[in-house]
């Protein structure tokens, strides 16, 4: 009952101390009334020496984590973690002579070693590239290759690929049909270019910080997902609509669909290719119907369903991952009078919510990433931030 009164007291009415009211630090679930908290266990808990933006997970269970190490309220030094299957803090590497922006991808490779994805530092009034990193398992640089025309190119994610090639994704407007495009590199490992793609429309496909980002698929292609405002794509009236696209490994459009509401302003970040080759889609909705978004689509990108989870002031980038148990795992943050708390939630196969938890007791603001930990012992990984802007990681079970 308390669940059904909160989500029905936040469509209809929007002051904050209706909110307040009705939001209360548990773990609740909709469907399972004998759900209780003892069910979701954090096993630790492990503090970063650097402001982290994304968490990758290795073979072996290591967590990676890259962003920056703060030198002021306007600077940092580029970084990548290692914290161990256990939770303790083995290395942290700075990367303070490539001038860089932070770094904000990072993925683990087959062979042990590490890849990443950052953007060149630039002036207002000059250009950027995509830059990537290969290094070694203990965070050394093996090489570094710079990606871009003359315009403004951001780097915002990176994965191997089932062929030990690598997937990259970002933004441009050095290239394409509008004003900033999704940019795609395919490269090969050792870091030259297979080729290069760009999607989108007359208008903006993407954010310098919250996508889009690219994710394989189980045929060998791809899945880019970001927003656009693009009136030939965005058919929806929206602001800012999610905008999705399939590819083969060639980077050849197969679909391109956009999803949202009139008037809206919806962002994708993340999508998983589920068993029967369908998306489960997740991003952000700011509007009447603000909070987490979560779409789920067929093969050709049709919406099988989709859900709205009433959090207030969530903010930036959304990762989803598969539950253990049951669904899906997403996470953000909740704002109550002006303070922020993480928020983790899991819904079901139906999109139905089946608990929600509140990070208080854990002094998280917000998550930033959620990621399963591989490797013997696994369990859900959350990337998170404290109040004083510090970086932690939980490792918890359902």
């Amino acid at each position: 009952m308390l669940i059904i009164i909160r989500h029905v007291l936040y469509l209809i009415i929007t002051l904050p101390v209706c909110r307040l009211c009705i939001v209360l630090p548990l773990i609740v679930s909709c469907n399972d009334p004998t759900r209780a908290a003892s069910t979701i266990r954090i096993e630790w808990k492990t503090a970063l020496p650097i402001f982290g933006v994304q968490a990758a997970t290795a073979q072996n269970g290591d967590i990676l984590v890259c962003g920056y190490k703060r030198v002021d309220n306007l600077n940092g030094i580029p970084a990548v973690a290692l914290v161990t299957s256990a939770g303790v803090h083995q290395w942290t590497r700075e990367y303070s002579d490539l001038e860089l922006y932070q770094i904000t991808w990072v993925d683990s490779l087959v062979d042990g070693g590490i890849v990443a994805v950052a953007s060149t530092k630039a002036s207002f009034a000059s250009k950027s590239d995509v830059c990537v990193l290969r290094m070694n398992n203990e965070g050394a640089v093996i090489w570094v290759n710079i990606y871009g025309g003359p315009g403004m190119e951001h780097g915002l994610s990176i994965e191997e690929t089932s062929n030990r090639e690598l997937l990259v994704c970002g933004v441009t407007n050095s290239f394409g049909a509008g004003e900033t495009d999704a940019y795609v590199l395919r490269l090969a490992s050792t870091g030259s270019v297979v080729w290069e793609r760009t999607y989108g429309g007359e208008g903006s496909e993407g954010q310098y910080d919250d996508g889009p980002r690219a994710f394989e698929t189980k045929d060998g292609g791809f899945v880019v997902v970001g927003c656009s405002n693009s009136k030939s794509i965005n058919k929806q009236g929206a602001a800012t609509a999610v905008y999705v696209v399939r590819a083969d490994v060639r980077g050849e459009k197969l679909w391109e669909r956009s999803y949202g509401i009139a008037g809206g302003c919806d962002i994708g970040s993340s999508a998983i290719e589920l068993e029967d080759g369908g998306l489960l889609i997740a991003g952000t909705r700011y509007n009447v119907r603000n909070g987490l978004y979560a779409i789920r689509t067929n093969t050709l990108g049709e919406v099988l369903w989709e859900k709205t989870i009433p959090v207030m002031g969530v903010d930036g980038h959304v990762q989803a991952v598969q539950s253990l148990k049951n669904g899906y795992i997403l996470g953000n943050q909740e704002t109550r009078w002006r303070t922020r708390i993480g928020y983790i939630c899991n819904i079901g196969r139906n999109g139905e919510i089946c608990w929600e938890k509140y990070l208080e007791q854990e002094l998280s603001n917000r998550v930033v990433h959620v990621t399963r930990q591989l490797g013997e012992g696994g369990g859900q990984i959350a990337l998170c931030i404290g109040p004083e802007r510090e970086s932690f990681i939980i490792k918890f079970r359902e």
